[in-house]
């Protein structure tokens, strides 16, 4: 039964489950859990929540199945919300989506929906929320990913799951189908508490550990309404008095804390019990991961590691120009103790941004630019500086022929594919500014030396090689030099490539 309230100050679409149950058999004895693998039509629906770093994702069988089922009446409450042709929504204020049950799986893919087709340069207060009570895990880690990887999606999703409703826990229980996994924030509730979670392997361990197959039962929604009225008519207050008690690390007893809230049941006694003891184990380890990843992860330190690590690279290349010679050559060549302690500096470049376009990646364009201007900015210079060592290491062996196919770096391609795609925005003729670039040895094209080397094989095939060799060289060698000259009509390769002591 789907109803729509369209009132100040929120409009309101409500999902109920009540007439859903005749659609569609569930049992919850039985925790069988339905999933339709790359379902066509579905996916058809959702096609966009599909990346190249995360090609599929499976939704819950009957959740499917209840979607398709009342897909033309949400059709028609979505052309009525949302312009295609702007891609807004037109509400004057907040739109809430709620659903009970597996009518919340339905209120979860229509805002799915609606935030996949919502223009991406929305403000915050035109997305629209989505709230669900006792709602079933929806999808499996694709799905999870591909809504974590839209950093304004997770936040318009809560799930209120009571301590004691069996339904939200049925996916991440069932051991024939464990591959069901939670998105958004979690608020765990019953009478006297509350407590919210938003970390997706948090929800799971209190999915799995807040209720007992004994004491479970199927709540309606008037009694998640009950829930919902007591709580905000409680003020909170501090957990009980510890004294007496021995004095826990602050970590531990905000777990302790917020596992009670959540509805598991913690005496004195019971933290000596080895299977509490060991939840909040796990879980305290988990926000230590947690913590030391986000130290590793953008940190001021890594950062400034980056930067130094760039100015060593610097000093190296104008330290050959002094001494008359490319860095490319001495690179190759491996001229000098310098040169192999750039190797060092390009290593760790390297690394650090293949993980950082890794994680780009992963993240759908729809959302606007891989990058932010000033990271591109960075990435390019990084391509620029470092890819010309890595052409000297493919061709320092000997034998090796075409860079582009056989030996370039992916992180190198999307750097420039992403670079390329934001000069577009700006095009414009070769300016003084873009000159003064090129005096400052800066080489556009990241593969010039690729080419250099293409062209040198060339010069060799065509003295020494075979009639087909002779001609297919002389082709290259034509296209090369008409590759040089615009390089250099466009200011865009740095014209003391042609050193005393350089390959050509």
């Amino acid at each position: 039964m789907l109803r729509k309230y369209m009132s100040d100050p929120s409009h309101v679409l409500e999902v109920h489950q009540v007439e859903l149950r005749d659609d569609v058999t569930y049992e919850p004895s039985v925790q069988k859990t339905l999933f339709y693998k790359e379902e066509i039509w579905f996916h058809h629906q959702l096609e966009s929540l599909c990346s190249e770093g995360n090609p599929s994702f499976s939704v819950h069988g009957a959740a499917i199945t209840l979607f398709k089922a009342y897909f033309q009446e949400l059709s028609l409450l979505k052309d009525q919300i949302h312009d295609s042709k702007s891609g807004e929504l037109q509400v004057s204020s907040q739109l809430i989506v709620t659903g009970h049950s597996l009518g919340g799986s339905i209120a979860s893919l229509f805002t799915l929906w609606l935030l996949d087709n919502i223009k991406q340069t929305s403000i915050g207060n035109k997305l629209p929320l989505c709230f669900t009570f006792g709602s079933p895990l929806l999808g499996d880690q694709g799905l999870q990913r591909a809504i974590s990887d839209r950093s304004k999606w997770c936040s318009r999703f809560l799930h209120v799951a009571a301590n004691k409703d069996l339904f939200p826990r049925i996916s991440s229980t069932s051991q024939s189908n464990p591959q069901c996994k939670p998105f958004g924030t979690f608020f765990f509730c019953s009478e006297l508490r509350c407590n919210c979670v938003d970390d997706p392997e948090v929800v799971s361990r209190l999915l799995e550990s807040t209720v007992s197959p004994a004491s479970a039962e199927e709540m309606g929604i008037d009694d998640y309404s009950g829930i919902v009225n007591s709580l905000k008519s409680r003020l909170i207050l501090r957990e009980d008095s510890q004294l007496g008690q021995p004095v826990l690390p602050p970590l531990r007893l905000g777990i302790i804390l917020q596992l009670k809230a959540a509805g598991v049941e913690i005496t004195a006694e019971q933290q000596q019990n080895s299977s509490i003891d060991d939840l909040i184990s796990e879980l305290e380890s988990h926000e230590n991961r947690i913590a030391q990843r986000m130290k590793g992860i953008g940190g001021i330190k890594k950062l400034n590691a980056v930067r130094i690590n760039m100015a060593h690279l610097e000093w190296y290349k104008k330290d050959r120009k002094t001494k008359g010679i490319c860095y490319y050559d001495s690179y190759k060549n491996l001229c000098s103790i310098s040169d192999i302690e750039a190797t060092k500096f390009k290593k760790f470049l390297t690394h650090y941004w293949r993980k950082l376009v890794e994680e780009a990646e992963r993240k759908p364009q729809k959302e606007g630019a891989f990058m932010r201007e000033t990271w591109l900015y960075a990435g390019t210079n990084y391509r620029r500086m470092v890819e010309p060592l890595d052409i000297a290491e493919f061709y320092r062996q000997k034998g090796k022929r075409d860079y582009h196919t056989h030996g370039r770096s992916k992180h190198y391609i999307l750097l420039e594919q992403w670079q390329k795609e934001h000069a577009e925005k700006l095009a414009g003729p070769p300016n003084d500014k873009k000159k003064q670039n090129v005096a400052g040895n800066l080489t556009e094209d990241s593969c010039f030396w690729m080419n250099v080397e293409e062209a040198l094989i060339s010069c060799k095939q065509l003295k020494d090689g075979s009639t087909s060799e002779k001609q297919s060289a002389r082709e290259f060698l034509n296209m090369f030099q008409q590759y040089v000259m615009d390089q250099i009509n466009n200011y865009a390769v740095f014209l003391r490539f042609f050193w005393k002591k350089a390959v050509l």
